[in-house]
């Protein structure tokens, strides 16, 4: 068994798993951890709360955890941060620290700023401010991909897969590829399906092009946001955290060396010790 499949068993152990149902959407979603603080982590796009696995198992023993699986259907960032008050609702958590990767991280700018009285510290990894130019390139994936059979756009997706990830992870092991690989089989494969894919489309056009961060109280505390990013990101790099830090304030900005996008999600552990101290000072 390696490394990853070990930690995958410790989070499946000691996490708790419920369930909400809000306007026929099934929230399911895990809990566990310890500390006097809570801390919400959301999931990118296409993933669930079981990819948070290696931050839940390395920050459980210092904080209170809340891991949402985001139903893939929804499609507008209100509904998204209303399922999230949800939640915490449901759990009596009055305020949280919050962590977002990718499209995760842009959910968590929406709660910042459509329910700030429910966020402590905010840490925005791996994604960018609402930019138009976005919101116009998800329109024109639209039509295309909604026409396009499934079966094809899976075998697109992964196709390209094993190379993308190795040029944006170049020196990862063989069996620690192998459980990536795995894991996009499965939700590329498997779980999304069309209706998933295209509401992810109209999540992220809702995000650039009708969600207004501007009124975010965290603005005028940028001891309170933290901004993450990898180098070698091709997509969010240094120049977008920039643009994010000055949004914010001046907030503290954090630069992590050599890899990509994926990045945030398999190369978690160089995440952690920023995150944490972070948090607690």
């Amino acid at each position: 068994m390696t490394q990853l499949e070990q930690t995958l068993n410790q989070f499946h152990d000691s996490a708790k798993w419920q369930s909400l149902t809000l306007d026929n959407h099934v929230w399911r979603y895990a809990t566990g951890g310890s500390g006097d603080a809570w801390l919400m982590l959301i999931h990118g796009g296409g993933g669930d709360a079981e990819l948070m696995f290696r931050y839940f198992v390395a920050l459980a023993p210092h904080f209170k955890l809340i891991v949402p699986s985001v139903p893939t259907a929804l499609d507008n960032m209100q509904t998204v941060t209303a399922g999230l008050g949800n939640l915490l609702d449901n759990e009596g958590i009055e305020r949280t620290h919050v962590f977002g990767s990718s499209l995760g991280g842009w959910m968590a700018q929406a709660l910042a700023t459509q329910q700030p009285e429910r966020v402590s510290k905010c840490i925005f990894s791996h994604c960018s401010l609402p930019q138009p130019k976005i919101g116009a390139l998800m329109r024109k994936m639209r039509l295309p991909l909604k026409l396009m059979p499934m079966r094809l756009f899976r075998w697109q997706t992964l196709r390209s897969q094993p190379k993308e990830f190795a040029e944006q992870i170049p020196d990862i092991p063989t069996e620690e590829s192998a459980f990536w690989m795995a894991r996009w089989q499965h939700i590329f494969g498997e779980r999304l399906g069309k209706v998933a894919l295209l509401a992810s489309i109209e999540l992220q056009i809702d995000f650039h092009e009708r969600t207004d961060l501007t009124t975010a109280p965290i603005r005028n505390e940028p001891e309170r946001v933290l901004i993450l990013y990898h180098e070698n990101d091709s997509d969010f790099g240094a120049e977008t955290a920039t643009a994010m830090q000055a949004f914010y304030g001046d907030a503290k900005c954090h630069g992590l060396p050599l890899y990509g996008h994926v990045g945030a999600l398999v190369r978690s552990e160089v995440m952690i010790e920023p995150m944490k101290q972070f948090l607690t000072d």
